[in-house]
């Protein structure tokens, strides 16, 4: 897997009753994540997006999959994250809001475009 074409990390992160990190942007809820920067490896960049969009930091970063859309140009790479700190919500100007909530909750009100696809990939994380 050639992470150097990588231009974007998403995580995956799980409490310890395993519901899932989700924050909330324009888009609506999702997941943390974002665009790979100049001289920042894919593996890095997952950790800072989540520190950003969730005041969470995490750890072992485990990659799983990687996503390619040829059209676009990108790749995205989707991490499962263990939770070392939570820390106090700083809303900024991508996230309002973040939360813990069960796997079924966020899928009901998950703002992505794929439903069927981050359930898969939830599962996929969940395995690990």
């Amino acid at each position: 897997m050639n992470k150097e074409a990588v231009t974007a990390s998403c995580a995956f992160v799980f409490d310890d009753n395993y519901n899932i990190l989700a924050i909330k942007n324009h888009r609506g809820w999702d997941i943390p994540g974002g665009k790979v920067e100049q001289d920042e490896s894919p593996d890095n960049t997952v950790i800072r997006e989540v520190f950003e969009e969730a005041s969470v930091i995490v750890g072992n970063a485990n990659l799983f999959h990687v996503q390619e859309f040829p059209s676009l140009g990108w790749k995205i790479a989707y991490y499962r994250c263990d939770v070392i700190e939570v820390q106090t919500f700083k809303k900024e100007f991508e996230t309002t809001h973040r939360k813990f909530m069960s796997v079924q909750d966020f899928l009901g009100v998950y703002g992505g475009e794929d439903l069927k696809e981050t359930e898969d990939l939830i599962k996929k994380a969940l395995k690990l």
